[in-house]
């Protein structure tokens, strides 16, 4: 196969004019000034936030002054232009046209020439005029690059070669423990600044405990520094050599140090978590923060730092105090201050507040989030291990907050892709007082409406009795039993009969079914109105409906983007998912469609297009 390969660089570089990659001993700061000589302007330490933040800045005149510039190394739309068929002509077409290209490229094939080219960079990495840290190999012929297709973030015909992470030696100060939204605390490293892969480096995560042990680090030790990826700043280990004082192990504390609460660890796990919940005043910030989020109550508006006053002034103490929020309340917080430097040369703090544009338009948000659908408020709570496709499957499921806080394990685990570990998590959420408590102020603030009852699925006693993990019942015993009782009801009318036809594994099914805990699992499900499918009848589905099924979307749509796709079937009782299987009832296919729509073929999966697609979702009721 034959590959283009070129440098991995920043799409935008900022390079020449005194604005340019930076050596450590120049200064980190950029005049504001747009006047200024471009000789005069120092050095960004990090050329790719440079560039970023200079395409932000709200000030033409002051992003005019930067000298951006660009590699061409790809196409958008193209209209009148008869595209080469490789890669690498597609570059040199673009060259000859006057666009910047990267002249640091090559077509070569196989390994060896892949290897050859990047140690070739390496050797010249220090003398480039910008910031690299890798090089980036391309299947060359771009019809092959189609068939590969994409994944969520990348092409499957391209993959990053990256150089290792530079490193330096630096102390270890102190050791602190970080407190996260779940309730994770971690062990953070608190360092003597260093500069590190284009940044100065003062932090830097130990991950957990076990992690921290293994790495053998301690107070005041030398510690080797590098940043994962040139991103993420991580302790690789100590420096060996003899400590000269005793120095005791870290030790992860009992109680949360924000909040107080009782620290545990997980059976078998790694990591340590406070047990404060919705009353620790970390967590609570960032569970706040997550139920207004886009993908739970979408209250736009409600950011990071409104978030911070409004619980650091006392207004809201949990997510249910959201609600008794009016504009009235947030007009006049203040956001942040900044120094601020008048014409006159008279110095103050500017003060940037909440408007009263912008504190409707909150309100306005939280008020329409009262009416957003259970599965929204299900991932909205952070339960742990429950994301936004469990979040769905529990809310047609169970239909109502109400019977999801009285199911039990057992109850969970009959849900689509629940497993113990979350069902426990689940569990072990609406169990804690506090969490309660929440939730019930919650409840009466919101007008959830329950998901249509078609969305509900039918059980099979199959696994339902697989579920139950009775020992000692063969599958072909268990067979028969489902053949001739269909339904757990049936099976126990049957054995209170005193009918003769009850078999030995019938009568063991019955047992378990008369006995804690399923007794009790057969009685919540009664409750929320579970049906059993019965085996020996077919459903004829109903004629262009898509609840219930399983389908992949893939390729590029135009008249919805995949997220709204994806958000519209699911909220018909769909389920989306990333890779196609023998389980997928169809697949979505817009251009550019590739090895999912290879897999569907092979496997005889139905595949429709995106007309198609709005189509189903009219006949559905969907209006776009």
């Amino acid at each position: 196969m034959r590959i283009a390969i070129s440098l991995l660089t920043t799409m935008l570089l900022i390079h020449s004019g005194g604005v340019r990659a930076a050596d450590h001993r120049d200064s980190p700061l950029a005049t504001n000034d747009p006047t200024a000589d471009l000789n005069d302007i120092y050095t960004f330490v990090n050329p790719r936030n440079a560039a970023a933040g200079a395409v932000r800045q709200l000030d033409p005149a002051m992003a005019a002054v930067r000298p951006l510039s660009f590699y061409a190394y790809g196409l958008g739309q193209v209209q009148g232009w008869d595209i080469p068929g490789t890669h690498s002509g597609l570059l040199d077409a673009l060259e000859k046209m006057g666009l910047p290209v990267n002249a640091e490229r090559e077509r070569v094939e196989g390994a060896p020439g892949l290897v050859a080219f990047h140690a070739r960079v390496a050797a010249l990495r220090d003398s480039l005029p910008f910031d690299i840290d890798g090089v980036v190999y391309k299947v060359d012929i771009r019809a092959l690059q189609e068939r590969l297709g994409f994944v969520s973030r990348e092409p499957r015909w391209a993959v990053a070669h990256k150089y290792p992470a530079q490193e330096q030696q630096t102390r270890l100060n102190a050791i602190e423990v970080q407190l996260g939204r779940t309730g994770k605390l971690t062990p953070v490293a608190k360092l003597e600044p260093v500069f590190v892969g284009g940044t100065t480096v003062s932090n830097a995560t130990l991950h957990n405990l076990f992690e921290l042990r293994r790495k053998g680090v301690r107070i005041g030790d030398t510690v080797v520094v590098r940043r994962a990826g040139d991103v993420i700043p991580e302790v690789v280990g100590r420096v060996p050599g003899v400590r000269s004082t005793y120095v005791p192990n870290f030790r992860m504390p009992r109680a949360c140090p924000v909040c107080g609460s009782a620290v545990v660890r997980e059976r078998g796990g790694v990591e340590h978590r406070c047990t404060g919940g919705l009353v620790c005043a970390a967590q609570r910030k960032q569970a706040i923060l997550h139920f207004a989020s886009r993908g739970a109550m979408d209250i736009q508006g409600l950011g990071v730092e409104l978030v911070d006053r409004l619980v650091d002034a006392g207004k809201v103490s949990n997510v249910a105090s959201i609600y008794p929020l009016s504009a009235e309340n947030l007009i006049g917080i203040e956001l942040r201050r900044a120094p601020f430097e008048y014409k006159s040369g008279k110095k103050a703090d500017k003060i940037v507040r909440v408007q009263a544009d912008l504190a409707r338009k909150i309100a306005s948000a939280i008020e329409t989030s009262r009416s957003r659908p259970l599965a929204k408020v299900i991932f909205a709570l952070g339960i742990r291990h429950v994301g936004e496709a469990t979040a769905a499957d529990l809310a047609n499921f169970f239909r109502s907050l109400e019977a999801l806080r009285k199911a039990s394990v057992e109850a969970l685990m009959l849900v689509r892709d629940v497993g113990g570990k979350t069902a426990r998590s689940i569990c072990q959420f609406f169990a804690e007082g506090h969490n309660s408590d929440v939730v019930n102020a919650l409840s009466a603030q919101l007008r959830t409406p329950s998901p249509p009852k078609s969305r509900q699925p039918e059980l099979k006693f199959s696994a339902f009795v697989g579920q139950m993990g009775l020992k000692g019942l063969r599958d072909a015993a268990l067979k028969s039993v489902i053949e001739q009782f269909p339904t757990p009801r049936s099976l126990m009318a049957q054995a209170l009969a005193g009918e003769t036809s009850v078999t030995s594994s019938a009568w063991q099914i019955y047992q378990a079914l008369t006995s804690p805990p399923w007794s009790s699992v057969l009685s919540q499900l009664d409750g929320i109105g579970i049906r059993f499918s019965d085996p020996q009848k077919t459903h004829p589905p109903t004629p262009g409906s898509i609840s219930g099924k399983t389908l992949v979307i893939t390729g590029t749509l135009n008249l919805l983007t995949r997220e709204q796709a994806r958000v519209l079937a699911t909220g018909l009782g769909a389920r989306v998912v990333g890779s196609v299987s023998k389980q997928t009832d169809f697949v979505v296919a817009g251009p550019g469609a590739g090895s999912k729509l290879v897999d569907a073929t092979a496997l005889g999966v139905a595949v429709i297009d995106e007309e198609e697609f709005v189509s189903l979702l009219r006949r559905n009721g969907v209006v776009l």
